[in-house]
């Protein structure tokens, strides 16, 4: 028969069957918790999830078992499932150092399912950053051989009888030298943003938790006050066998309790002289066990460490500690020397991927000067995917130019594929850098979109697109006002009146037209003869026609009259300019606007 809370805790483990198989274990009757990466960083709330559990010697499903939450950030999952599991764990983040701990999990066992367990020893905690950004703190423990499949297994605590944290990852899983543990307090604040309660620990766990304590209590040390003091002043070979029979623990260490107490007994009185000894004896221990598992690959520390073993096998506590601290502060400077090499070695891979970045985007820009637009989108895309992430302002650039890059290629060469491409990664842009964080890049993206999506929609015989457009081009005129950038705002409002112009052609009323009449002139209030005069002719254009449109479909004299004015101020400015091959098509819109006024009367 194995530990009863551990016995216990074998019922509250589950198979998760996810991207990357590993445990699970109830914390409330139909609440699982799990690491993120066990199910799939990228699965999302709602989805369903597979579970086995074991049950009389077989597996079973789980049916119906759904994500709750997927902190990813984290590395964090919760599960729910429709039945209520019987047995939960509770959970508390209290640990010390050399606290003895178990891990529960379902390694890898070939042609057989395992439901395993391994024990392992606290040692502290790590700070971490990982490959995917995440960062925090987690629970390191050695002497225990994490495998895959353990992920997401609860790590008992075998001093407190709670869950103290979730096995997430390990140092080396062909050997026994642990890993790290997920810290119950990151679940804790993650259960309380969720607004979840757990429940208080099942009664079945409170005796499993009782039955533990009579089981790994040591036995009581059966000597009076006066023979527990004798055999302090005096341990004897033989005792000390005997002790080390009866309490099942290390010679050596019952050896330096005994020391340790008789030059205190006389600051501890006859109660407690009992449990202290035991409690040194216990401490001792578990460093003698502790100490029996530790490996390096420094030559000079691994000497140190076999001078304090040998130090307290020689009763020699001072000097193990002196030794100790030798090991500390040498380790310590090894570690910092190779903080230093880690530092540099990262300013130049840093270096090293801004400049990969920044001859992709040279490549971009020569590909552009070529008219080859897709190779230049292919180029500035690699050099966003090249830069840190951490370098969002150019990653945004690169982005900008290759949404450019595949506009161009789609409006110049007519496919609408590349089109949508733009479109895709000017919408993906807006949705990674929000307005309150840069309100000019955000209305210039807003402002680009609008155009992509006008192209499109007028090539496409449906009226979304042009929506879509208007939309873009209304957001965007939220940062570009008249006040602050009054070209761009004019530069926006024609685009916008060329939207809802298309749009008023397409539909039967005046309401679109009526607006592109008056983004028109809100453009011409900044887009002045003296300051642009082609920006300002060019709208004039776009005003005539919309007036023209409006004058047609409904025979009103009066804005054929305007629209003829306004072309015709057009028309007298591209002249001036020298450019004379405009003349036609002015002309011929000229006897247009004649014909159709004579036709109205």
């Amino acid at each position: 028969m194995g530990d009863p809370l551990v016995d216990y805790l074998r019922s509250c483990c589950v198979h998760v069957l996810g991207q990357r198989p590993g445990c699970g274990f109830f914390i409330a009757p139909q609440l699982i918790v799990t690491c993120s990466h066990v199910i799939g960083r990228d699965v999302l709330v709602g989805e369903p999830i597979a579970l086995e559990q074991w049950d009389q010697g077989k597996t079973k499903s789980l049916e119906g078992a759904t994500v709750l939450e997927n902190f990813a950030q984290d590395d964090l999952a919760l599960v729910q499932t429709v039945d209520a599991n019987p047995y939960f764990a509770p959970i508390s983040g209290e640990v010390r150092m050399n606290h003895e701990l178990t891990a529960l999990g379902f390694p890898d066992g070939g042609d057989r399912q395992l439901l395993d367990q391994f024990t392992a020893v606290y040692e502290g905690q790590t700070l971490f950053i990982d490959a995917q950004g995440r960062s925090g703190a987690e629970s390191k423990f050695k002497a225990g051989q994490v495998q895959p499949g353990y992920s997401g297994g609860p790590l008992l605590n075998l001093k407190t009888s709670r869950v103290m944290g979730i096995v997430v990852a390990t140092r080396d899983q062909w050997g026994d030298l642990g890993g790290w543990a997920i810290e119950i307090s990151v679940l804790e604040r993650r259960l309380r943003e969720c607004q979840r309660e757990l429940p208080r620990p099942d009664p079945g766990w409170i005796d499993a938790e009782a039955k533990q304590r009579e089981r790994v209590s040591p036995s009581v040390i059966q000597l009076t006050p006066e023979q527990l003091r004798q055999l302090l002043q005096n341990p004897e070979r033989d005792r000390v066998e005997e002790l080390s029979r009866s309490l099942g623990k290390n010679q050596n260490a019952i050896r330096l309790a005994l020391r340790t107490l008789g030059e205190k007994e006389h600051q501890i009185s006859d109660e407690q002289l009992p449990l202290k000894l035991l409690e040194s004896i216990q401490s001792f221990d578990n460093q003698l066990k502790s100490l029996a598992t530790l490996r390096s690959t420094d030559s000079e520390v691994s000497r140190k460490l076999d001078q304090v073993r040998m130090a307290l096998e020689l009763d020699e506590l001072e000097e193990a500690d002196t030794s100790l601290e030798d090991v500390a502060e040498l380790s310590l400077a090894r570690a910092r020397a190779a903080e230093e090499l880690e530092l540099r070695a990262r300013e130049v891979r840093e270096q090293g991927l801004r400049d990969a970045a920044s001859a992709y985007a040279q490549r971009g820009q020569l590909a552009l000067s070529r008219l080859f637009y897709l190779e230049a989108a292919d180029h500035f895309s690699k050099a966003a995917e090249t830069l840190p992430s951490y370098d969002s302002a150019q990653i945004f650039e690169y982005r900008l130019a290759q949404a450019g890059a595949l506009y161009r290629h789609g409006d110049e060469q007519g496919e609408n594929s590349k089109l949508v491409g733009a479109i895709r990664v000017y919408a993906n842009l807006l949705s990674h850098y929000p307005r309150v964080e840069n309100p000019g890049d955000w209305a210039a993206t807003q402002n680009n979109l609008g155009t992509a999506l006008s192209t499109l929609g007028e090539r496409e015989s449906g009226t979304n697109r042009l929506e879509e457009a208007v939309t873009a081009y209304r957001e965007a005129l939220k940062e570009r006002t008249r006040e602050r950038v009054p070209l761009s705002w004019a530069a926006t409002q024609n685009n916008l009146g060329n939207a809802l112009s298309t749009l008023g052609e397409r539909e039967s009323g005046t309401n679109r037209l009526e607006e592109a009449v008056t983004a028109y002139r809100e453009a011409l209030k900044e887009y002045t003869r003296e300051r642009v005069p082609l920006d300002w002719a060019a709208t004039q254009n776009n005003l005539g026609t919309a007036l023209w449109t409006l004058g047609e479909r409904y025979k009103v004299r009066k804005y054929i009259v305007l629209a003829k004015e306004a072309i015709r101020t057009s028309f007298n400015l591209y002249r001036e300019a020298g450019y004379e091959q405009y003349d036609e098509y002015f002309e011929q819109r000229l006897r247009d606007l004649d014909e159709l006024i004579d036709s109205i009367g």
